[in-house]
């Protein structure tokens, strides 16, 4: 970063004014920027569609978190019966009233024209140069704007919370110069698509890793070179619980295991949450794995310590371990968490409004599983997956991030941009 743009920053915390800045009740702006109100910007649009019954229409929804528009199955007028429904105006900002508070907003586009929006869905026109709807819906992806969606959205959760629109047009904003707004808008929505194209191949990556799943640990499909019969087997063949408790408190890391994983206590709530006394908690060795015997939803998530050496974890966990001369350690991780096997779980649920699966339990499920070597061949091609998902995963943060940075540069003229 540029040392004049870190000085700048720097001032602007202490609410010092630089050069060329004003203060505004919105914050301390460039001086050729304006704090205007939404209504001196935008005006609604109002075509209501006098629907034929016979016609067919396309409606449009809108996706929360400033995802865009998308549209529905066509319909015939009939279908529609009494709604309320208006003809779609290219080059507007389109918002939902229900989901207002959660950034379903969007733009309107050619694109559009000749499909309709419910009611719920107001449509505003700029008027005349003051505000491009490319900026503005960047600037309402920011907390500022996020504030502005929310305070005009007031009452509970969902669907209460419909967005007050006379409140929403006597909100202030902050307003660049037109041909700057252009160039900030370009400037993020590059961000916006390096997003959803990386945020699209995960998906992609996530389906692959499903298939691969639901067939190669089902035996419906086969790697390369394995064609052997899978043998029906007990899990207490190669299961065993493991009851070692820790003797002095704080013996070794305390760990919380949850579905995405075991993490150490201190950094998954910034705390260790744990109480300190802790003698008597279970101690789970690395390659070990445990689970939450008590479940609200009757899901379970099993999880292999790999983080440390020893760790201890709460009592309402069972810890075992894998018999490695019969089965794979990685391969169990991936068959006791396939749908599948979620379905014997089911079987053996106890209890009321919360199930309860003891490792004995557990242990009565018996299930088809390869020779060990296929075992591993497909571990190798799941972890493979998980591999690929995790990197793409911190590559879309760090997209996140950038975009965070820039906008919060770019959206309050720190940082300036020129047209080209």
């Amino acid at each position: 970063m540029r040392e004049d743009i870190r000085e700048r920053i720097e001032m602007i915390k202490r609410g010092e004014v630089p050069k060329g800045y004003k203060k505004t009740k919105l914050g301390i702006i460039p001086n050729d920027w304006e704090v205007v109100q939404i209504k001196d910007c935008l005006e609604r649009v109002d075509n209501p569609v006098n629907v034929e019954a016979e016609r067919k229409y396309i409606q449009i929804g809108i996706r929360s978190h400033g995802r865009g528009l998308f549209y529905k199955e066509e319909v015939t007028g009939k279908e529609l019966g009494n709604k309320k429904v208006y003809w779609i105006e290219p080059n507007c900002f389109i918002v939902n009233i229900v989901f207002a508070w959660e950034q379903a907003i969007g733009k309107t586009t050619e694109d559009e024209a000749g499909m309709i929006a419910s009611h719920r869905f107001p449509m505003y026109r700029p008027i005349g140069n003051r505000i491009l709807v490319d900026y503005l819906i960047q600037y309402f992806m920011t907390s500022m704007g996020e504030r502005i969606l929310k305070d005009a959205s007031p009452g509970g959760a969902g669907r209460n919370k419909t967005l007050g629109q006379d409140r929403f047009m006597k909100s202030y904003i902050v307003c660049p110069p037109y041909n700057e707004q252009g160039r900030i808008a370009e400037i993020l929505i590059k961000y916006n698509n390096l997003f959803f194209k990386q945020d699209e191949l995960i998906k992609v990556k996530q389906r692959q890793k499903k298939w691969f799943m639901q067939n190669l640990l089902t035996a419906k499909k086969h790697l390369s070179g394995f064609k052997a019969k899978w043998e029906e087997t007990n899990l207490t063949d190669f299961l065993a619980e493991v009851n070692q408790k820790s003797v002095k408190n704080n013996e070794y890391p305390v760990l919380t295991s949850s579905r995405k994983g075991i993490f150490f206590q201190k950094d998954y709530f910034q705390k260790q949450v744990a109480s300190k006394e802790n003698i008597g908690y279970k101690i789970v060795n690395r390659g070990e794995f445990t689970y939450r015997t008590m479940s609200d939803d009757g899901n379970y998530t099993f999880n292999i310590q790999n983080i440390c050496e020893k760790g201890i974890i709460s009592p309402a966990y069972s810890v075992f371990c894998v018999n490695e001369k019969i089965a794979v350690p990685q391969y169990v991780y991936y068959m006791m968490n396939n749908f599948p096997f979620k379905k014997y779980i089911k079987i053996l649920q106890q209890g009321g409004t919360r199930q309860s699966l003891k490792f004995t339990k557990l242990c009565n499920i018996s299930i088809a599983i390869p020779k060990f070597e296929e075992q591993k061949a497909i571990a190798k091609v799941l972890a493979t997956a998980d591999k690929e998902i995790e990197l793409l995963e911190k590559q879309l943060e760090q997209i996140k991030l950038e975009k965070k940075a820039m906008m919060q540069l770019l959206l309050t003229g720190i940082v300036r941009v020129v047209e080209k």
